[in-house]
């Protein structure tokens, strides 16, 4: 009788590992596959896995370091045919803001792309770039401006941007901006 009790312990030992290694290769969840599952807030962060990123903005506004605390965003609005943005950082007095549109019907953002206010971008223009120091408002200014979304997904942003150039009898320059995980309006 032992052996009979012995044979049938390993044939169940023998099935369990079986179903073991099929779950295994099957990937299972994890935080690092790559998939957004599990109740994860992105693709492997959030819920069971690491916090995501905050969402942050901040740059070197006329080489003075600058973080946005207050408020954050993109906001998008779509209307015959054109689809412009706002992306606007807000902290305490200081504000940045970016307004450009698509006039081509583009809809979307692209990834990886290096949005500038040039004809090598075509359908896309800028329309305002706007920075706001206490109660001087630079408004119209004219320059060189450079937007770049590295991440688009799941409701949010990340990329780069700067901006050279002059308005309200001043030069000005934004350098190493970036925004992290910033919402999108719209």
């Amino acid at each position: 009788m032992n052996r009979k009790w012995s044979m049938l312990l390993t044939i169940i030992a023998a099935v369990s590992l079986t179903f073991a290694a099929c779950k295994k290769d099957k990937g299972g969840e994890s935080c690092t596959d790559g998939i957004l599952n599990q109740n994860e807030e992105e693709v492997d962060c959030g819920g069971p896995c690491s916090p995501c990123a905050t969402p942050a903005m901040s740059a070197l506004i006329d080489g003075t370091s600058w973080s946005a605390v207050d408020t954050f965003y993109l906001n998008k609005t779509s209307s015959s045919g054109f689809t412009s943005y706002q992306l606007k950082g807000l902290s305490g007095s200081k504000a940045v803001e970016f307004f450009f549109i698509f006039t081509d019907g583009v809809d979307s953002l692209k990834e990886n792309v290096v949005y500038k206010d040039s004809p090598t971008t075509s359908g896309f223009t800028f329309v305002n770039v706007r920075m706001i120091d206490g109660s001087t408002i630079y408004n119209n200014l004219v320059g060189t401006v450079e937007l770049t979304f590295t991440r688009i997904a799941y409701g949010r942003a990340t990329g780069t941007f700067k901006f050279t150039g002059s308005g309200g009898g001043a030069t000005h320059s934004i350098t190493n901006g970036t925004f992290t995980r910033i919402k999108i309006n719209g």
